[in-house]
């Protein structure tokens, strides 16, 4: 993914196929969405529950299926809850880090069950919060380039082949 690589990939494989897999497209919107957490931390008094779940509890954020029935004891809000619960308390205060959270869970879920249809929407549907980074522009980036002349659409019509291999 680092741009430096591509420069000397290509001088030593001359035939090599770059490529991008699921896990780095995940790692993009993973690092996004942390950064809209942080942005969010700084907004909130340190005792409340919305800072204790975005500060202690942040790996449920990256869970793709948190669980809604069972209640276990969450050490960040010191008391029994469920995996969604904590989810909402976090999400609920910020639209845009709740944005950022649905994005993350339905491109996890379409990478993962490679439904490219439903990558096209979220792609195509992307709204990215103004004071975060564009992963998914940063991620364009860094595509070689015959790939990055191509329209998203083109590439989603043929099956994203060379995301979803």
């Amino acid at each position: 993914m680092n741009a430096s690589y591509q420069a000397f990939v290509h001088e030593l494989f001359p035939n090599a196929e770059l490529i991008i897999d699921r896990f780095h497209i995940i790692q993009l919107m993973g690092r996004t969405m942390g950064t809209i957490r942080t942005q969010c931390l700084k907004q909130l008094d340190k005792h409340s529950w919305e800072y204790k779940v975005l500060k202690s509890l942040w790996r449920l954020f990256h869970k793709a299926n948190p669980d809604a029935q069972k209640s276990r004891y969450l050490f960040g809000l010191n008391e029994y809850s469920t995996e969604q619960n904590a989810i909402d308390i976090g999400t609920d205060t910020f639209p845009a880090f709740k944005t950022a959270y649905e994005t993350y869970i339905d491109l996890h879920d379409a990478l993962m069950g490679r439904h490219a249809d439903e990558l096209k929407n979220i792609i195509t549907n992307y709204q990215p919060n103004e004071r975060s980074q564009d992963e998914l522009k940063s991620f364009i980036k860094f595509l070689p380039p015959p790939l990055k002349r191509l329209a998203w659409e083109v590439l989603l019509a043929q099956g994203f082949p060379f995301l979803l291999h």
